[in-house]
């Protein structure tokens, strides 16, 4: 991950066999794990035995950060880690679906719209799960085109694959709700319904999608660091070898 513009103040006790730690105003400008997140902002304490570091109280007052122009958020709250682990209600609210497709890009798909939700996440030491999330587009919906010659091509010797992709030309939702889960292992997936209709097809008659999406979130966030990194250093590179002075025929290379 990359981070940018950490500040804050930490205050460390130790009062016989415990450890407290305080944040009274952690700031993050961005952290970068493939996808920009920030600016964060937390303000908690923790408290645990030296015996057990990892098995404390964590108890928050602030706990935000900005996210593809919206905002996610935890209300206060606390937990302790040495039970059956650590629940986080984590609420979203106007992220923007044209600043997902342009952060997450695939191929002809482009759209707008609002999106507001919870995540109820769990951490159980090790890795983070959701179960029951829920994430919707404000009324009065938006826009989706998806435009793929892939999909073009499948649907000359299918009609109704050709419908689904004539709609999806130019589609304008009125219902785009998804559930969320996310395992351990690092898989998220989405039960999407989408709801709408083209007005250039069948005279607008509407239509009714269910989708099921599967990702591997580590494998996406590599794949995001990779494109939006290693391109950059050999770019970088290469502008460093073309701006170094040319060496003369009797000078010792290296």
């Amino acid at each position: 991950m990359e981070l940018s513009g950490l500040s804050g103040d930490a205050r460390v006790t130790l009062n016989d066999e415990t450890l407290q730690l305080e944040l009274p105003d952690l700031r993050l400008g961005e952290l970068n794990p493939g996808l920009a997140i920030g600016p964060l902002r937390f303000a908690g304490r923790y408290r645990a035995s030296l015996q057990r570091p990892a098995a404390g109280r964590l108890d928050w007052q602030r706990a935000e950060t900005a996210l593809l122009g919206g905002r996610l958020w935890l209300q206060p709250g606390s937990g302790d880690l040495a039970a059956a682990g650590l629940d986080l209600p984590l609420q979203l609210q106007g992220l923007q679906l044209a600043e997902l497709f342009r952060a997450y890009p695939a191929e002809g798909l482009s759209g707008d719209g609002v999106l507001d939700g919870r995540l109820p996440l769990h951490w159980n030491g090790q890795a983070l799960r959701v179960e029951n999330g829920e994430v919707a587009a404000r009324p009065p919906g938006g826009m989706l085109r998806f435009h793929s010659p892939k999909i073009i091509a499948l649907a000359q010797a299918n009609p109704a694959m050709k419908l689904v992709a004539d709609a999806l030309e130019d589609f304008r939702y009125e219902l785009l709700s998804s559930a969320v889960s996310y395992d351990e292992a690092g898989k998220l997936m989405l039960n999407l319904r989408l709801n709408g209709r083209n007005p250039d097809l069948e005279r607008g008659r509407p239509f009714n999608f269910n989708i099921n999406l599967e990702e591997d979130i580590p494998a996406l966030l590599t794949s995001l660091q990779l494109s939006g990194r290693v391109s950059e250093t050999i770019q970088r590179r290469v502008q460093e070898r073309l701006q170094r002075p040319a060496a003369s025929p009797t000078e010792e290379k290296p």
